[in-house]
């Protein structure tokens, strides 16, 4: 029996979300489990509650009350090694990437471009998850 993988996608606009549950769904290995919330407060406050903590959290730069990028700086700076080592991919525009190299070098995250491609989510989820 494999491990089941708990994947987190937060924020983003339906459309986003849908796409990218798509572009996973079509994977032929189906050992996950996808969990869509809506925003990064909501996602940060049940991490630290340890509600059912994820192997991978997938954020988008717009993650509804607080930004995809200000989600992540806080993960990265909780006390918790659960929380601040959570493998995590950032789906943003280019437009977008390019703003969170300048703030931060973009070293710390996994980047997956906007509009999704199949195989560009397929080398992400494999860089994150191993």
């Amino acid at each position: 029996m494999s491990h089941w993988k708990k994947i987190v996608v937060i924020g983003g606009d339906l459309k986003s979300r849908l796409a990218l549950h798509e572009v996973i769904d079509a994977r032929p290995a189906r050992d996950w489990r996808l969990v869509k919330l809506p925003d990064g407060e909501e996602a940060l406050s049940r991490l630290r509650a340890g509600i059912d903590l994820p192997d991978l959290c997938i954020v988008d730069c717009v993650a509804g009350n607080l930004g995809g990028l200000d989600f992540l700086k806080k993960l990265r700076a909780e006390e918790n090694p659960a929380l601040n080592r959570l493998p995590a991919i950032l789906c943003a525009t280019p437009e977008e990437w390019q703003t969170v190299q300048e703030q931060t070098g973009g070293a710390q995250f996994i980047y997956l471009p906007k509009p999704f491609d199949p195989q560009q989510v397929a080398a992400a989820l494999g860089r994150a998850l191993g």
